[in-house]
């Protein structure tokens, strides 16, 4: 039986971790800034299970993908999509997401799958939850005040 393996706790090499790290720490804070830990937790677990289920159908098997990009690409997308519903940009946020899937996603031996899975996990999270916080904001415009 053919086998994938992949995980987002396995990365390769000291300079993949201390990368994947550092993003998850800026992006992550601010994403725990807007909807809090659980949700940070959430979002990120849930992409990173959408890119490698994506990784798990495109790859060829028996392939080796590691990494947690695919999760960091989601809490990415998420807080994106989320400054273009608060900003009232949409399109520009879609740019922002695509470039940074764009820029990332083009050296050799990146998986592309895991990282476009996320992003879209992220992206589908941040407008629903961004929209969300959208909703309190107009209810409640002194939310954000102090």
């Amino acid at each position: 039986m053919a086998a994938f393996h992949g995980n987002v706790r396995t990365h390769v090499g000291i300079l993949h971790i201390a990368f994947n790290m550092y993003f998850l720490f800026i992006i992550g804070s601010q994403f725990e800034r807007l909807f809090g830990g659980k949700w940070l937790l959430g979002t990120y677990l849930l992409s990173g299970l959408v890119g490698n289920l994506l990784t798990l159908f495109i790859f060829p098997p028996n392939s080796l993908s590691a990494g947690a990009s695919g999760a960091i690409f989601g809490i990415a997308g998420a807080v994106i999509i989320t400054s273009g519903i608060i900003g009232g940009n949409m399109q520009a946020a879609l740019v922002n997401a695509f470039f940074l899937f764009l820029i990332n996603s083009i050296l050799p031996g990146v998986n592309v799958y895991a990282h476009l899975g996320g992003l879209l996990a992220g992206i589908a999270i941040g407008y629903w939850k961004g929209n969300e916080l959208k909703r309190r904001l107009y209810l409640d415009p002194y939310i954000g005040a102090w």
